[in-house]
């Protein structure tokens, strides 16, 4: 299983709730990359068979300016024709 853990981090919470779910994934023998929301590609999680983005948010859940491009890439994508399990993550 190849996992792909986004995540995008102030605080380093975020950054620290992906670091551990890479070692869950590793401890699983899942092939894990890790990196930063904002410096990766939208068709990047094709090549996955599991996505989890791990950020923060700002008071009633509103998501980070550094976010919203690589959200508003991704609803450009076709997910439909390779099976991609997403979740979401947060401190």
């Amino acid at each position: 299983m190849k996992v792909l853990i986004l995540y995008a981090s102030i605080t380093g919470n975020a950054k620290g709730m992906a670091r551990i779910l890479v070692q869950f994934f590793e401890h699983a023998k899942a092939e894990v990359t890790l990196g930063e929301m904002q410096h990766t590609d939208a068709v990047k999680p094709l090549d996955y068979d599991a996505v989890i983005l791990s950020t923060y948010t700002w008071s009633v859940g509103v998501i980070p300016e550094e976010t919203q491009d690589f959200y508003a890439d991704m609803k450009q994508i076709d997910f439909s024709k390779t099976p991609v399990v997403f979740a979401m993550a947060g401190p």
